[in-house]
């Protein structure tokens, strides 16, 4: 058996009872909403707590309730979920296999009110049509993993943002060149990137290639690459890096190189405690949160989760 594994199972015993622990505080049958959620068993009927009956339908659908969002529609067979959240409606094609609807919370902490985002790690587009529905004036969204891709570059355009978004399929790197990776990639949300035989080319690209090719100034990242992040930011040159006023970013393996980089560098720091949990596509184990930066700025209060 992978020793990974078996140092991952404390971790996920703890996510087990943190998950239950969480649909406690919403529904009336939460063990049952747990095994069928567990076991994919939908539809499935969960009761609030004030006694409301509803039918769920998917993970996403049984998410949006517990976040306090407005479920609108499924079509199953297109994998299309409607909703509304923060007084906007919302269509993504995909939330099935990927997408964390978390980010439609600000989960990055980002003020992009009029400011650039590069969303480094875009998934299916979740993370930038938040971005534009909170006032960014333009996303530079950069996926690598194909398949996931073609479903970002729907997502933008069902939702009209074609012009305000620009999808990039790329593997951001401390180097140039492809890799070829295949286009349906094992785990859907939360894999690494692999590099395989078979597969579709997929560029390499570098930050400072991202801030020069799309006149990156003033700007916010968003950076969730599943590992990425060290190779990318720690080799990457100063004076790239500080064509950005704000970074969020979920470390992997640690935030100690990330928080001595930023600090460094004059940006006012702030990490979440990690959490520990097993990915059969890395190695060596996850140690993953989120790390926020504020460049010449103090931060105002954050709900961080310290657990």
């Amino acid at each position: 058996m992978d020793p990974e594994f078996i140092k991952g199972i404390p971790a996920r015993i703890k996510i087990n009872f943190e998950t239950i622990r969480e649909f406690r505080k919403h529904f009336k049958n939460y063990l049952k909403v747990y095994i069928d959620e567990t076991f994919k068993r939908y539809p499935t009927r969960v009761i609030l707590k004030d006694g409301t009956k509803i039918d769920v339908n998917s993970d996403a659908h049984l998410t949006m309730i517990r976040l306090g969002f407005k479920f609108l529609d499924y079509d199953k067979d297109n994998d299309l979920t409607e909703f509304k959240a923060n007084g906007k409606i919302i269509k993504m094609i995909g939330l099935g296999y990927g997408g964390d609807l978390v980010v439609f919370q600000n989960a990055y902490k980002l003020d992009v009110r009029e400011k650039v985002v590069v969303d480094i790690g875009a998934n299916i587009g979740d993370s930038a049509i938040h971005f534009v529905n909170s006032g960014a004036k333009r996303v530079i969204a950069i996926e690598p993993d194909p398949f996931t891709f073609d479903l970002l570059r729907k997502n933008v355009r069902i939702n009209g943002m074609d012009s305000i978004i620009t999808p990039i399929n790329a593997v951001v790197s401390d180097k140039n060149g492809y890799v070829k990776i295949p286009y349906l990639m094992e785990n859907g949300i939360g894999k690494n990137v692999i590099e395989s035989k078979s597969g579709v080319n997929v560029q390499l690209m570098t930050i400072r290639e991202i801030v020069e090719n799309y006149g990156v100034s003033r700007a916010e990242m968003k950076m969730n690459c599943e590992g990425c992040e060290y190779k990318a930011l720690l080799n990457s040159n100063p004076e790239y890096l500080e064509a950005f006023d704000q970074f969020g970013i979920e470390y992997h393996y640690g935030e100690k190189p990330l928080v001595d980089l930023f600090s460094n560098l004059g940006y006012k720091v702030q990490a979440d405690k990690p959490k520990k949990y097993y990915n059969k596509s890395s190695k060596p184990h996850m140690m993953n949160m989120l790390c926020y930066t504020l460049k010449n700025k103090i931060f105002g209060t954050h709900d961080i989760a310290n657990k």
